[in-house]
């Protein structure tokens, strides 16, 4: 288990942080290059408010030593 030990609202915030990383690299990856996609009002507000959420969450736990070695696995993670 990735985060054993791990209070269940710190691996929630971890999740919702790394959950809204990968849907926005999705979606900047689907507007620079589906040229067939049309992003609505509603659509680009969604997605504020999920880099809005992120963000919360980020300052909940940033200061953990988990949030330090979530993010330097993201940078050494074997691709």
């Amino acid at each position: 288990m990735p985060f054993g030990g791990q209070s269940p609202s710190v691996v929630s915030e971890i999740r919702a942080v790394a959950g809204a990383f990968s849907q926005l690299y999705d979606d900047r990856q689907t507007a620079d290059y589906d040229l067939s996609r049309r992003w609505t009002r509603s659509d680009t507000l969604d997605r504020v408010t999920m880099v809005r959420d992120a963000f919360a969450s980020w300052r909940a736990i940033r200061d953990l030593p988990i949030a330090d070695e979530h993010l330097l696995a993201l940078f050494v993670k074997e691709r």
